[in-house]
């Protein structure tokens, strides 16, 4: 977890940074389409055209793994769920569940791509896993701390203060407070 907790901060606190020191001299400000054209110019400027182009590269690498991995999550869950919730349903395969899931988010997606330019959609998933990011040390400590060790035996109670979590939100919380101001230009 902690590697995860770090990890994740020192990423979002190096893409700001360089955003800041690279980006926002010059004026270059992520428009609609333009989102990971204007990011692969931080590697564009030691790599030059070729940094530039692999960024691109990995960056569409990225955006399906993401997808894949969060329609598979997504699909999954929603099997399980059915498959628990609704006994009936457990005429048809759980793989068959999967499938109708997975052919659904895909619909959704290609659906919901035609709305708006990427940009807006990528800022819009952005926002909203960053107000996950915020709430994930909270409930971690809620249910790790608060709520399970009740149920556990002894050696399993959670040792030690939660201080990680509690820094992990403030950063976090930080963050997001430093960008809604940045946004609307308080």
């Amino acid at each position: 977890m902690l590697v995860g907790i770090v990890g994740n901060l020192l990423t979002t606190l190096m893409t700001c940074l360089l955003a800041y020191a690279l980006l926002f001299p010059k004026g270059l400000l992520p428009q609609e389409y333009e989102l990971a054209v204007v990011q692969s110019q931080f590697f564009a400027v030691s790599w030059g055209e070729i940094g530039r182009l692999l960024f691109l590269v990995v960056a569409a690498a990225f955006l399906t793994d993401t997808w894949l991995a969060t329609a598979d999550a997504v699909s999954r869950i929603q099997t399980d769920i059915i498959l628990t919730l609704f006994p009936k349903s457990r005429r048809l395969p759980a793989r068959r569940w999967y499938y109708i899931f997975l052919g659904l988010l895909t619909l959704i997606t290609s659906l919901t791509m035609q709305l708006d330019a990427p940009g807006p959609l990528i800022l819009t998933s952005a926002i909203i896993g960053f107000g996950g990011t915020i709430m994930f040390p909270v409930a971690l400590y809620l249910i790790n701390h608060k709520m399970l060790p009740p149920h556990l035996p002894a050696w399993a109670r959670p040792k030690g203060k939660p201080w990680l979590l509690g820094l992990s939100f403030v950063v976090y919380l930080l963050l997001a407070v430093l960008y809604l101001k940045a946004s609307l230009k308080l």
